[in-house]
């Protein structure tokens, strides 16, 4: 037991003694430099004959240590090529259902995430290695993955005499009989598996319970496994993983990479003295031949590989929304959480949809509804999280209404619109609660499997519409509520209290653990009768004595003297030893929600970085604020939410405060939304990218580097930009609003947030009036037309667009009125109304002409060229793209020249005047091609290929279709793509290319699946055209073939959409239909044949002879 080296030293040298002397010493001083191999059996066993010391060097360090293990023969050690490919299991059951909760023996816990850390470390680092992760290993989990043909099992979890320790898929015990593990191993050896690492973790396994299991799986007749005999430190575990797999990787033996190992351990003055011993190696005595290597990797062609890389992999699993984040271990709630896996589970035919977790505030409902969560992210393709606790900042409260979008969450329909966000759903913000309610159960719908968590739901849960959201969700979808008060409909209720008297002295001793600070059983039992098991008030008082420094004593003298609620007595005295700075910060943390990055934080404060630093540091170590993603962000808990509030309103700096927010939200809009276009993105780095990079590989690094990164600072930033748009609105600051909105209108609309733009657009007018400025209201009531126009909302945008005319007229703003006519004259041309909206765009030509605005002047000539081209008019369209043309060249605008001349090319296509068309076009594809628009260009290729077609040189035609493809496919493109597979497909069946042509028709129904039901359908008449061409040609066995991959393939695809799936049952039924034409050869005497014809005429009949299958069957 003993720890420090010398006795350690003498405790091997001892060992080392009693085995080795007379002829043995003299075999061992010979034998110089192979490892010792030792046969031990019985009690001997548990000795810790790794610390042999021979007098001057550790054996086990310099020479290396076997222990012999009798067995099954093993089978031999070939090396095999490639990547060394480990599986790592991590079992940490919670509950053993066969004791009390608060039984003392209940099984302990492993950190799973601790340990997928330790492997995470290894990611990218420079040896060939591939490691699949499994968390919370079952039975089932173990037998799918050893038929995966890997060469290590590491094993982390409890063992128990010869038996390991499963979880179950609801996080309970499953003890594995040795019959079972032994099937299993040798099920594994014959799949290549070599090695097994038996790792206890950080546990308190016996040295007995952990050799046990080993000598079971060796009796398989397994080559080798190691056994990690005693509880060892992280850094010590890291250490070994590190070394020994990156050994083992580079082809190094088996007793070799853990003699390595053991030397890494004992160089780190940081890891234990005694921890480089507690690995124990076995080796089957059949492998002990001099020439037999134990090396499991063939290093021998390495140098033609590619550059070595450690690969971490996990099976497909649902991405945890960023709020969800844990910052503590948890601890305890084994029932709680063992209850939810249980009647949540997908596989459970008696599970069901919904779980409300209800009980007091603070009382730790989201920690459990989180860790719940964490353990089912295999069995869900999407987790969405929304919070009802995010309520606007007092000061804000005081002045806006319910249809705030900032209270949206505080409200059924808001809340519904929140989720119809995060769903992807476009709204306008005119949906009833019920449209609402059922787009997003539509939505919900599909084949992918769903959770949803509702977390602070105490406002919401009485709602009818958020009851009747949730008494219906679609089978695929489940859901956990956290609320203080229980969902009134008919699931699942799990009542939280304050924790039992063992599991509240885990979690204060994890909390004081995690702080540092050692505190007696004595006095953690005083702590947990003053809170009464309360998780949070027990966070408080341990934070107060580690980050207030603060002595236990005292502070369990002064809840001796509480008065009032024991909760408002601990935060009272939490908060007076904040100190000032800290305080100031706590304030400040109320202009935030639902949570602050830590930048924001210091530029509202403006204390220095130290002052700064240290004043977070106390608040956050007293459980004040919450931290998140590593304390880059922080938050207030809901019960701090109003301390914090009641803080600020007594600061006579608050105004200052609320200045310097707004300012900083200003500052942050204007560097990030442009970083949102990708346009903007390439501009910002293409001159530091290295040359011969294509534009497409640029925007790709853009992408990455910029755009993906700023698209998500906005998302979780787009709540503090509102409240402090809406906190300049309020103070009147009409100019900055505008400013504001400019920095973050364009980036709503692009995200489709109508609805919030438009409550915007609305409070802007309103102020501007109050102000008589009469400009910028007429803006803002421009900014509604627009967003009334995008929204389908035609009457008013009308409305508002004559509105802002009359503004216009009215301060003789020409420009703007040029404007709005043209918009008006979108709307009414998107009406169908064109004599309206030609009358609109000349109006606005005249004002143009007065203000002399050539570029302008060109986009409506070019617009009244496509309205007169619409209507057929095709000579008045001619006209009109020609004067685009012209006034394009006037003002050097290369775009408009090659829009106009793009433009006349149709006209003169639809004419049947080829050769004109041609012309046009080339030299339209020119001016794109100078530009850089690819999609415009390959158009054009795509236009000149119809032309070919159509006369007849269907050679030139296919070369044209095949370059806008690739065109098409480098800028994805996939409607383009869609357009051109479908003419190669004909044109291949033209040809009697069958394989090809199939090949196009496939490729193009997998594009339009993924788009809309109208696109399947159109997709349908090709394979229906492309294969009549085939069977007519007597060519059967290629749409046999076609049909049979395009069924495959809809099999596959997760369906989210009724309509949708409907056009797929078509799809089902016209491949049926061809199957029967195939099986018959046409004949139509044939039963089969009248089969199919009666089929097409049920499908002709459901779908009103959309595709016409009857006369595609009898002509």
């Amino acid at each position: 037991d003993s720890k420090d080296e010398k006795s350690l030293h003498d405790l091997g040298l001892k060992l080392f003694q009693r085995i080795f002397f007379d002829q043995a010493l003299e075999k061992y001083n010979s034998s110089e430099p192979s490892a010792i191999a030792l046969s031990i059996s019985g009690d001997l066993a548990l000795i810790p004959w790794e610390l042999l010391n021979d007098g001057k060097d550790w054996v086990a360090r310099k020479r290396g240590i076997i222990r012999i293990s009798s067995g099954r023969k093993s089978p031999d050690m070939f090396k095999k090529a490639g990547d060394l490919k480990v599986l790592v299991g991590i079992s940490s059951p919670i509950i053993n259902e066969t004791m009390p909760v608060d039984d003392p023996d209940q099984v302990s816990p492993i950190d799973v995430d601790a340990q997928v850390n330790i492997f995470k470390k290894l990611e990218g680092e420079p040896f060939p290695i591939q490691i699949k992760m499994r968390n919370h290993l079952t039975r089932e989990n173990l037998i799918w993955e050893l038929s995966e043909n890997h060469h290590v099992f590491h094993f982390v979890g409890h063992g128990n005499i010869g038996r390991l320790l499963f979880e179950t898929r609801h996080s309970s015990c499953d003890l594995t009989e040795e019959s079972w593990i032994r099937e299993q191993i040798t099920h594994g050896i014959r799949g290549g598996l070599r090695l097994v690492v038996l790792n206890s973790c950080h546990s308190a396994d016996s040295s007995k319970d952990v050799f046990g299991v080993a000598n079971t799986i060796m009796e398989t007749g397994l080559p080798a496994s190691i056994a990690i005999r005693d509880s060892i430190s992280e850094l010590a575990d890291l250490t070994f993983t590190r070394t020994f797999y990156q050994a083992l990787a580079n082809g190094k033996a088996i007793d070799e990479a853990v003699m390595l190992s053991r030397q890494a351990m004992a160089s780190d003055w940081e890891i234990g003295i005694h921890e480089w011993a507690t690995p124990v190696l076995f080796v089957n005595e059949s492998l002990l031949d001099e020439d037999v290597s134990l090396s499991i990797i063939d290093t021998e062609d390495r140098d033609m590989m590619a550059e070595p890389i450690a690969k971490i992999i996990f099976p497909p699993q649902a991405e945890i929304p960023p709020m969800m984040t844990r910052e503590q271990k948890f601890v305890g709630r084994r029932r709680e959480l063992s209850e939810i896996l249980l009647h949540l589970d997908p596989q459970r035919r008696d599970s069901v949809q919904v779980i409300c977790l209800h009980g007091e505030a603070g009382i730790g409902k989201t920690s459990i509804a989180i860790e719940a969560t964490y353990r089912m992210t295999e069995w869900f393709n999407e987790i969405i999280y929304l919070s009802g606790r995010n309520a606007p900042p007092k000061e804000l409260r005081e002045h806006v209404k319910g249809d705030d979008p900032l209270a949206r969450l505080n409200n059924p329909e808001g809340f519904l619109m929140a989720l119809a966000h995060k769903l992807g759903l476009e709204i306008t913000g005119d949906e009833s609660p019920d449209e609402l309610r059922n787009a997003l159960l539509k939505a919900l719908s599909g084949n992918e499997w769903r959770l949803l968590v509702f977390d602070s739901m105490e406002g919401l849960v009485k709602s009818d519409i958020i009851r009747s959201l949730l008494g219906n969700l679609p089978e695929k979808c489940k859901a956990i509520i956290t609320s203080r008060e229980a969902l009134e409909i008919n699931e699942r209720q799990i009542h939280v209290s304050s924790m039992n008297g063992l599991d509240s002295l885990r979690l204060l001793r994890t909390y004081g653990l995690l702080r540092g600070a050692q505190i007696n059983v004595d006095e953690l039992l005083e702590i947990v009768h003053f809170t009464g098991g309360h998780p949070m008030a027990m966070r408080l008082v341990i934070s107060q004595v580690v980050a207030g420094d603060k002595p236990l004593a005292n502070v369990l003298k002064d809840l001796k003297k509480a008065k009032g609620t024991i909760f408002d007595y601990i935060f009272s005295n939490s908060l007076k030893l904040a100190l000032k700075d800290g305080r100031k910060l706590f304030a400040i943390m109320s202009l935030f929600y639902p949570t602050v990055s830590r930048k924001a934080l210091q530029e509202v404060s403006k204390l220095n970085d130290d002052t700064f630093d240290k004043a977070l540091k106390r608040i956050v170590g007293l459980s004040l604020i919450e931290s998140y993603q590593q304390g880059k962000r922080f938050g207030l808990h809901n019960l701090a939410r109003l301390k914090s509030e009641q803080l600020l309103s007594e600061d006579h700096d608050k105004e200052k405060y609320q200045e310097f927010m707004t300012d900083f939200y200003m500052d942050f809009l204007n560097a990030t939304v442009p970083m949102t276009q990708p346009d903007n993105a390439v501009k910002a780095i293409e001159s530091q990218m290295p040359e011969g990079m294509t534009r497409d590989q640029i925007q790709g690094v853009a992408m990455e580097l910029f755009v993906k990164p700023a698209l998500k600072m906005m998302e979780v930033e787009l709540p503090n930009c509102l409240y402090a748009f809406r906190t300049i609105i309020d103070e009147g600051k009409l100019n900055k609003a505008i400013d504001f909105y400019n920095g973050l209108g364009n980036f709503m609309a692009n995200q489709g947030y109508w609805h919030i733009i438009q409550y915007y657009n609305m409070k802007m007018a309103e102020l501007s009036k109050d102000q008589s400025n009469y400009y910028l209201l007429a803006i803002s009531i421009f900014n509604l037309a627009t967003i009334s126009h995008k929204t389908g909302k035609w009457k008013h945008a009308i409305e508002a667009y004559n509105i802002v005319i009359d503004l216009a007229k009215e301060f003789q703003s020409k420009s703007l009125e040029a404007e709005a006519l043209t918009r008006l004259g979108n709307v009414y041309r998107d009406q169908g109304d064109f004599n309206e909206s030609i009358n609109c765009f000349e109006l606005a030509l005249s004002l143009y002409d007065f203000i002399e605005n050539d570029s302008e002047k060109a986009g409506l000539k070019n617009s009244l060229g496509m309205l007169y081209f619409d209507k057929n008019e095709l000579d008045k369209a001619i006209c009109y793209f020609k004067e685009a043309y012209e006034l394009s060249d006037k003002s050097n605008n290369i775009y408009g020249k090659a829009l106009a001349l793009g433009n006349l090319g149709n006209c003169y296509q639809n004419q049947e005047k080829y050769e004109d068309a041609i012309k046009f076009y080339n030299e339209s594809g020119k001016f794109f091609n100078d530009l850089g628009n690819k999609l415009e260009q390959s158009n054009i290729i795509h236009n000149i290929g119809v032309i070919q077609q159509n006369l007849g040189d269907i050679e030139q035609a296919l070369k044209h279709y095949q370059e806008s493809l690739e065109i098409k496919r480098e800028i994805g493109d996939v409607f383009g793509q869609l357009a051109d597979l479908t003419n190669i497909s004909s044109i291949y069946a033209m040809q009697k290319s069958w394989t090809e042509s199939a090949n196009a028709c496939i490729e193009a129904f997998q594009i339009a699946i993924q788009l809309h039901s109208s696109v399947v359908m159109d997709s349908l008449k090709n394979v229906l055209e492309v294969s009549k061409t085939m069977l007519k040609s007597g060519e059967f066995a290629t749409p046999a073939q076609l049909i049979y991959l395009l069924t495959q393939m809809m099999e596959k695809v997760g369906i989210n959409d009724d309509e949708m799936r409907t056009a797929l049952a078509i799809s089902q039924g016209v491949f049926t239909i061809i199957g029967f034409v195939t099986a018959c050869e046409w004949n139509k005497s044939s039963d089969i044949y009248k089969e199919a014809l009666e089929l097409a005429k049920s499908l002709d009949e459901s779908t009103g002879s959309a595709l016409r299958l009857v006369e595609w069957l009898e002509y």
